[in-house]
């Protein structure tokens, strides 16, 4: 069974995320939740391509949960993650819950992320979904979800997760546009711009040897028309 990713926040929103947990869903397919919809289905995945090969590690590993600024957590962030105790997750250290980003990247947003006993590194998208990520590996070199919170019309897409150590910069594609995502501390952000109504089509994840992976992101129903 694949770790949950779960939409909160508003009754129209829609995800795309990865489903992480390393098994059969990980090799197959992305998970794509409508709201309300009372589960997931599983779509082709879209295999990164590029020629950068990603060292495994643990989710838990990245420098940020050590070494990010302490901060009070709000504790919707810590119910959120204390949520996902139990099964391969084992218990989230929510004690150890981290701020990764300033919360004015965008709306207050920003990505709270905390380790569990199995090495597992949990995280939740302030105003989008959470997630957690058994490990980083060429199949899933980055934890992503891709939201609208809010449905068409509204506030634009989204893009936001967790990248290893390794992980120098992610650009966002979007139509015939290309934009750097917000990284710091192991976690990224991004919101399109609210004058570019383009689908976002793929993250390009660069690395410090000068290689890069590109990872092509399925449609959300918001930007299907």
């Amino acid at each position: 069974m694949a770790n949950p990713i779960r939409p909160r926040h508003t009754s129209r929103a829609s995800v795309v995320a990865t489903s992480l947990f390393v098994g059969l869903l990980a090799a197959v397919g992305v998970v794509a939740f409508a709201p309300h919809a009372g589960g997931s289905t599983v779509q082709p995945r879209y295999a990164p391509t590029g020629t950068h090969v990603v060292t495994e590690q643990s989710g838990a590993s990245i420098a940020g949960l050590t070494n990010a600024p302490t901060t009070t957590i709000p504790s919707s962030a810590i119910t959120e993650l204390a949520s996902f105790n139990g099964g391969a997750i084992g218990d989230v250290w929510t004690d150890r819950a981290k701020a990764l980003l300033p919360e004015d990247v965008v709306w207050g947003a920003t990505v709270y992320a905390a380790p569990s006993s199995t090495g597992q590194a949990c995280y939740v998208v302030a105003g989008g979904p959470s997630s957690c990520v058994p490990a980083f590996t060429q199949a899933v070199p980055i934890a992503y979800a891709k939201f609208d919170r809010d449905g068409p019309g509204g506030d634009p897409v989204t893009v936001a997760g967790l990248a290893p150590d390794d992980v120098t910069a992610i650009d966002v594609e979007a139509g015939t546009s290309t934009y750097q995502a917000h990284l710091s501390n192991n976690a990224f952000f991004f919101q399109l711009p609210s004058g570019d109504t383009e689908a976002v089509t793929g993250l390009v994840v660069k690395y410090g040897d000068d290689t890069s992976l590109r990872m092509p992101l399925a449609p959300l129903k918001s930007e299907s028309g």
